[in-house]
């Protein structure tokens, strides 16, 4: 699966910066899933749930509302007022 480098950025700085295979948020419009090549877009999120996918690994943060990027190059930046990695309870 083809890879692609990840920003979360809060006004308190960067919180996940790394290299993902899969992003999923909830837009205005509904749900989005990000892959490795997606087209560039623009779109406000809405508070709630962003899943990373890392290989076989997942983590999900819990953000407020914001706005994701996908650029030129593929890359997704997501910028929101609040994110917190969530704790997995075993």
């Amino acid at each position: 699966m083809k890879t692609f480098h990840l920003n979360i950025v809060t006004p308190a700085g960067h919180v996940f910066d790394n290299m993902v295979t899969f992003v999923s948020a909830r837009g205005q419009e509904g749900s989005l899933g990000i892959l490795g090549g997606h087209t560039p877009i623009v779109t406000l999120l809405k508070p709630g749930e962003v899943l990373i996918r890392q290989g076989k690994h997942d983590i999900g943060y819990d953000i407020g509302a914001g706005i994701l990027e996908v650029n030129a190059e593929h890359n997704v930046v997501i910028l929101t007022d609040f994110a917190r990695e969530k704790q997995e309870n075993h």
